[in-house]
């Protein structure tokens, strides 16, 4: 008999995600299928991780950073939080920090007063 593989879901949107991948290249099969977000996180990441590729690489530091970006891709392509690309779960995070919290009914920003400052001054009395 056949096993059966049972897939997991983190979240029901993740179920019905498509993944586009690149299984061949040419005539030759991958040992495992690379996604688009792979790929995409590669170009993104290549130019900021080449200093640490020249560290792990002097002699040709492209082979160390084509390594460290390669490596740092898969990794963050594994990762799924909430069933989302990880990216754009990322940007969701920090526009959630960076927009005021105090909206009306009709979900537009509040327009906070300034706060100003008031000094009092009370007059002295003199007895005589």
């Amino acid at each position: 008999m056949e096993k059966q593989e049972t897939r997991l879901f983190k979240s029901y949107k993740s179920l019905f995600h498509i993944r586009f991948k690149i299984h061949n290249i040419g005539d030759r099969t991958l040992p495992r299928g690379l996604s688009l977000e792979t790929l995409a996180m590669f170009a993104v990441l290549y130019l900021p991780l080449w200093p640490l590729g020249r560290l792990l690489y002097p002699v040709h530091p492209w082979i160390g950073a084509v390594i460290v970006t390669g490596m740092a891709a898969g990794l963050l392509s594994q990762s799924d939080p909430q069933g989302k690309f990880l990216p754009l779960f990322v940007l969701g995070l920090a526009e959630y920090i960076a927009r005021p919290k105090t909206t009306d009914y009709s979900g537009r920003a509040i327009v906070r007063r300034r706060k100003c400052r008031l000094d009092w001054t009370m007059m002295e009395v003199y007895e005589e």
